[in-house]
């Protein structure tokens, strides 16, 4: 399954175009894109059965972030040797994590203005929680999921 945002809207996937969730769940779940994460189990068991008829596409200009406005944004640090020794540093023993701001998130088309010319340019996996998640084995981690996203 696959969730985007278009111009605030929530919207599935479906063989390369895009359906309405509102309209195609008759009112079920509602078009914020947000508001999905908090009956993710719910909703992703609906997808699954849903008979959705004939999508849309989208252009990238109107697709906003899959989480448009998260509780919290959570980075790992020298996550991997390579990226540690660019910088000069050994890799912590254990993760090093700090928090982002919510407005740190972009949908694929906005020009994002950089306040200096010195960046350190990185792609990042994107974890999207999809319920409540505490103290959580290794081998459940994807349970809990509702998506991954480029950052």
């Amino acid at each position: 399954m696959r969730v985007a945002n278009q111009k605030g809207r929530l919207v599935v996937a479906t063989d390369g175009e895009f359906v309405d969730v509102a309209l195609a769940s008759d009112g079920r779940f509602g078009p914020d894109p947000q508001a999905v994460y908090d009956s993710w189990p719910h909703f992703s068991e609906w997808v699954a059965g849903a008979r959705f008829g004939v999508g849309e596409a989208i252009a990238p200009a109107e697709l906003g972030p899959p989480v448009p406005r998260p509780r919290q944004v959570f980075a790992v640090a020298l996550n991997y040797p390579e990226h540690a020794a660019e910088g000069g540093f050994t890799p912590p023993e254990y993760p090093l994590v700090f928090t982002k701001f919510p407005t740190c998130l972009a949908g694929p088309g906005p020009e994002v203005s950089l306040p200096t010319p010195c960046v350190d340019f990185e792609a990042e996996l994107v974890c999207v929680i999809g319920r409540r998640t505490e103290h959580v084995a290794a081998a459940d981690a994807w349970d809990h999921l509702a998506g991954l996203t480029v950052g």
